[in-house]
């Protein structure tokens, strides 16, 4: 019988075997310090998610040919390609975008794409500093009609943000309750993720709850969409 060359042999194990194993979750640093991939491999197409965080992600569209992972994605404003192998228990990945190239070797977790990898992304809090500020409410816009502040809540409310991840819910209706009962004002935190403005409020009499809204900061307005409603506030700590 014809014996087949060993370095035949190591090729075909190599291709075969790393063709049938890039499906799955991988961690580590990819385009930031601390990612997750998530790729699926079909028919020689390859799809994957790249978790920048809880609420980030970007995708990632490529083709597994004779064992090597082709594909490109957009992050940050710049189209990089990539090429990868499995090498032992990591994906070897070259990266390149114009003059910029580099490797990384984020780890395989699982080649299941379902692993559970949630609390892997901790993503600590971000404050974006140009909403560090006080906001005063100036009006809703709802399904493209004005509403202007016309009861004691919202006259002269406002929002004070601050650098601490802090916040304070403030109008005069609210600061003479809370003067009758000061045990009772809710304490607040803050936050931004992405294009997300979140707030979370824990109280005695209030409970606790987190509000989720869409921010967008023109110099002195502030924008919060939240189900459906654009809230305009002007800065009015200047």
């Amino acid at each position: 019988m014809k014996k087949i060359p060993l370095y035949l042999l190591t090729y075909f194990y190599l291709n075969v075997g790393t063709s049938q194993n890039f499906e799955g979750v991988y961690q580590g640093k990819i385009v930031t310090e601390n990612n997750v991939l998530v790729l699926s491999t079909t028919a020689g197409t390859a799809v994957g998610t790249i978790h920048l965080n809880k609420s980030e992600k970007i995708v990632l569209l490529g083709t597994v040919t004779n064992g090597i992972l082709s594909g490109s994605f957009k992050y940050d404003d710049k189209f990089w390609n990539l090429t990868g192998n499995i090498r032992n228990d990591s994906l070897i990945i070259q990266l390149s975008s114009g003059k910029e190239n580099f490797s990384v070797k984020p780890k395989k977790l699982s080649s299941s794409t379902s692993f559970k990898f949630g609390k892997l992304l901790y993503e600590p809090p971000r404050y974006n500093s140009k909403v560090v500020g006080t906001w005063k409410i100036i009006y809703n816009v709802k399904n493209g009609v004005i509403n202007r502040p016309d009861n004691n809540f919202e006259k002269g409310a406002s929002y004070q943000f601050n650098a601490s991840g802090t916040c304070k819910l403030r109008s005069p209706s609210l600061d003479k309750e809370f003067s009758k009962s000061p045990q009772s004002v809710p304490s607040c935190k803050w936050e931004t993720r992405g294009n997300q403005l979140i707030m979370t409020m824990q109280g005695r009499s209030a409970g606790y709850g987190t509000f989720e809204s869409y921010y967008l900061v023109k110099g002195d307005t502030l924008v919060l969409t939240y189900k459906g409603v654009d809230s305009y506030f002007v800065r009015s700590d200047k």
